[in-house]
């Protein structure tokens, strides 16, 4: 024959297989909230990969940029083999004259004279 169990003896029995189970449940809870908070904010989680994106991005722009900046690069190397191109640089930017060549500075009242003389002429 079996001996009933007082209550008393019931109810610690029940407490603690009911703190086991919740133990299992927090614990797991747990657990799981630490490998989703580690694959969101550790390293290669959806907060590192944005932030890559977001770098590739950038750096994506920046290599079209030096692409861009070396294809024109390119073409001024190219247009500096032509003896006529250096010729009007040395003309424009340094102001070096031709072999042959003269510079005439002229004031403005002696334009204007020109001016006026070509036109009366033409009449």
């Amino acid at each position: 024959m079996s001996k009933k169990q007082s209550p008393k003896k019931r109810r610690r029995q029940r407490f603690f297989k009911n703190a086991f189970k919740n133990w299992i449940v927090w614990g797991s809870l747990g657990i799981l909230l630490l490998f989703g908070a580690f694959g969101l904010f550790g390293e290669g989680g959806v907060v590192d990969l944005f932030r890559l994106q977001s770098l590739h991005q950038s750096l994506q722009s920046e290599v079209n940029n030096l692409l861009d900046e070396h294809e024109s690069l390119r073409a001024e190397v190219n247009r500096l083999q032509d003896k006529r191109y250096i010729q009007y640089l040395a003309r424009e930017q340094m102001g070096l004259l031709g072999q042959g060549e003269y510079f005439i500075l002229m004031d403005e009242d002696s334009t204007d004279k020109l001016e006026n003389n070509t036109e009366t002429s033409l009449q």
